[in-house]
Order: C-alpha cells, then sequence, then structure tokens
C-alpha cells in the first residue's frame, strides 16, 4: 500500500457532492493529497466523450484503469441515447471509456 502512497488517483462520480466526501476520507485514510475528483454521468456517452476529453487535457499517465460504475435492478428506463439504462451504464459506457482511454493507457 505505501508504494501508492504518492499514487496521482482520479475518481469519477455523477454527483459531486458526494464524491468530494470520499475523496477527503481517502486522503484522510491514506495521507495521499494527491487524490482528484471529476464528474462523470455514464448513462451519457457523450459525457463519457467529454471526460475522456477533459482527462487528456491534463496531460498526465495513465497506468491503471478501473471500471467500477454500476446500477442494478433500476426500473425500465432509456437513456438519452436511445439504450437501456442499466446496459448503458453497466457495459456501453465502460466499453467506450475503455477504447476512448487505450492509447493513453498504452502509452
Amino acid at each position: 500500500a505505501s508504494s501508492y502512497a504518492k499514487a496521482h488517483i482520479i475518481l469519477t462520480a455523477r454527483d459531486m457532492k458526494k464524491g468530494q466526501e470520499v475523496v477527503s476520507d481517502i486522503k484522510k485514510t491514506t495521507s495521499n493529497e494527491n487524490i482528484e475528483l471529476m464528474e462523470l454521468h455514464q448513462d451519457k456517452l457523450s459525457d463519457v466523450r467529454r471526460f475522456v476529453n477533459e482527462y487528456k487535457q491534463k496531460n498526465i499517465p495513465l497506468h491503471i484503469l478501473i471500471c467500477n460504475a454500476g446500477i442494478m435492478a433500476t426500473p425500465y428506463k432509456k437513456t438519452v441515447d436511445g439504450y437501456e439504462q442499466q446496459f448503458a451504464v453497466n457495459h456501453l459506457s465502460h466499453f467506450l471509456l475503455t477504447m476512448l482511454l487505450l492509447p493513453v493507457l498504452k502509452a
């Protein structure tokens, strides 16, 4: 764990207030101040693209990508892109995020 004490970590959240609480908790428990929060709504593929563009503008390396967003047992709803929401969040957005960040991950 100490090898990650100085790692630059970027977390994403759709609710920035809740996300900031998590960032604060992690900073307190790990003493790593190099943790940042970026907004990402994975039910909108355009927002995934926006996030990737913002990330790329930071010009920082990407060594590890963890796709952990997910929803389950939600009422049937379509996203603005016309996909079933659970499928879009749990699968399509992860695929798009990974494909768009793959060149950065390989660099």
